[in-house]
């Protein structure tokens, strides 16, 4: 198996431009040679090339055929993948159903984006399947857990706006700081707000400031206004 795990090795490596010019084709001529011998990453990997359309154009078929045989052989980030191209109809007509079918599969083996789609579907679109706000929650939480900063912020989101359950502002931040304190720029600026704002808890203006600069640091133009409303109103 040694040779195999170097074809997929020097496929990284053109891909990803380490050591060597990054050059896509020579990097799928390797993934492909890793692929054929059985490298379940190297399928994954080619379904992302062909998925993404980097340095070759895009063919959503060719993607579908690389990461359905590296999800055949249990690769949970390509059953993930393949959720994702029907759920949105990305280069196929959307099918609800399959993407459901297919980001369970993933989710049952521990994929956190899978898990957090689930809880988009079930939360907010309730798409080919009735609308499950408790459910929802369920695969948030199970996503956060496995360390989804994009659950964290939603579960943040849930709370926050209190739609399907009771207002709980305190379980709001709670999520909101889990994903604040993983670089999840949004939770930070909606921090800013509830501090700012005093929002079910009393106001408190320094921490708002402290979060809106966080957020603005990492580029949020809606706390970049804000700290500039701020600072030109005196508060």
């Amino acid at each position: 198996m040694g040779h195999v795990h170097a074809m997929l090795n020097l496929g990284l490596m053109y891909d990803l431009g380490e050591g060597v010019p990054q050059d896509i084709k020579m990097a799928i001529e390797w993934y492909t040679k890793a692929a054929e011998a059985g490298e379940t990453k190297a399928m994954y990997m080619l379904g992302l090339i062909y998925d993404n359309g980097g340095g070759v154009p895009q063919d959503i078929k060719m993607a579908i055929e690389w990461y359905t045989k590296a999800a055949a052989a249990g690769e949970n980030g390509a059953m993930s993948k393949l959720g994702v191209i029907y759920n949105y109809g990305k280069g196929v007509p959307q099918d609800i159903r399959m993407a459901i079918e297919w980001f369970t599969r993933a989710a049952s083996g521990g994929n956190s984006d899978a898990m957090n789609e689930l809880g988009i579907i079930l939360y907010t679109k309730g798409e080919g399947v009735p609308q499950d706000i408790n459910m929802a929650i369920e695969w948030f939480t199970k996503a956060a857990e496995a360390g989804g900063t994009d659950a964290m912020f939603n579960l943040g989101l849930i709370y926050d706006n209190g739609d399907g359950i009771p207002q709980n502002i305190e379980r709001a931040i709670e999520w909101y700081t889990k994903a604040a304190e993983a670089g999840y720029n949004n939770a930070m600026y909606k921090l800013g707000l509830i501090y700012y704002n005093g929002k079910g808890i009393p106001q408190d203006f320094e921490r708002a400031i402290e979060w809106y600069r966080k957020a603005a640091a990492g580029g949020n133009s809606n706390a970049m206004d804000r700290l500039g409303s701020i600072y030109d109103n005196g508060k």
